[in-house]
């Protein structure tokens, strides 16, 4: 049994998965394994691992036979994972050697999630960023219990990114003990429910004010263009609706007002997108009526705001 199961999904990632294994593989700690589900590429994915499993025997590569998403392509790597705590990697982002090492040097006895800041990595510009969370906010450490994890996952909180995008250090025994798996009807939002379930089953997530995980930007801050290489668009308006139907859940009762608070967030952040996506392609007329709403007159005195900074610093 190995320590840590490092948990790759991968589909069509021949470009990309290069970096995460290699990331993976330079872990300070060796007692790891490293799987990689294939979600049934088209490309040269599965040549490509099956190539550098052949000189590292840590490397496991399990193939799907239809693509099924990222919820079915983890619990099939949970299924097969022996390690005692689980790392998910997603095949476009990296770790820093001392990740794990690190992260489980710190792992309480009732911490079932152990999580670290993010290095919000521009893909197009070839640079960090930003760091995702202000670290004063987390101070040495800062352990939360379901509320206070569901109070964090918002997308309009200054200063922080959705604690739903952080990738945690999983505790396998917890997850055996609870039953606990994705959500394979979720493509998107899949982390954010799994995790909850995790801490409602008991215990608690630890983040720590460090980053050592590398996070793709879907569009880069510094170069205001997407990434090219998520694989699952944006769909905050099916966000919203999967965020409500949980608040309706009977599972969900004693979270259920945070679950509406992410929801109302998740519906601003939609119509972010959708201003967005018109100012981009040159259509202003809606921008009056924008101005009329509260939550992008937000949005839009903070981009002005963000803009003035860069120019003057």
């Amino acid at each position: 049994m190995a320590l840590v199961s490092v948990l790759i999904p991968a589909y069509n990632a021949e470009g990309i998965i290069l970096r995460a294994l290699d990331s993976a593989r330079s872990q300070t700690i060796s007692d790891i394994e490293i799987i990689v589900v294939d979600d049934a590429s088209t490309d040269g994915t599965v040549a490509l691992v099956e190539g550098i499993s052949a000189f590292d025997a840590r490397i496991r590569l399990l193939k799907r036979g239809t693509n099924g998403g990222p919820a079915a392509a983890r619990n099939m790597g949970l299924y097969f994972a022996e390690g005692e705590w689980i790392a998910l990697l997603d095949a476009d982002d990296a770790m820093q050697p001392q990740r794990l090492e690190r992260l489980l040097a710190r792992a309480g006895k009732q911490d079932v999630l152990v999580a670290d800041n993010l290095e919000m990595y521009d893909f197009q510009a070839q640079q960090v960023a930003r760091i995702g969370i202000d670290p004063a906010l987390i101070g040495d450490g800062l352990r939360l219990d379901a509320r206070g994890y569901v109070a964090r996952c918002r997308t309009n909180q200054p200063r922080a990114v959705d604690f739903g995008l952080l990738k945690p250090l999983i505790r396998a025994s917890h997850l055996r003990k609870h039953s606990l798996t994705y959500d394979e009807t979720a493509r998107h939002g899949e982390d954010f429910r799994f995790y909850l379930d995790a801490l409602l089953a008991g215990g608690s997530l630890l983040l720590l004010p460090e980053a050592y995980y590398r996070y793709t930007e879907r569009t880069g801050s510094i170069s205001g263009r997407k990434s090219g290489v998520s694989q699952t668009n944006a769909r905050y308006d099916q966000l919203e609706a999967d965020t409500r139907t949980m608040a309706a859940d009977r599972r969900y009762s004693s979270v259920t007002e945070g679950l509406h608070a992410r929801a109302d967030a998740l519906r601003s952040l939609a119509k972010v997108a959708s201003f967005r996506r018109q100012s981009n392609l040159g259509k202003l007329a809606r921008f009056p009526a924008a101005l009329a709403d509260p939550d992008m007159r937000t949005y839009i005195g903070a981009a002005i705001r963000t803009r003035l900074q860069r120019v003057t610093s």
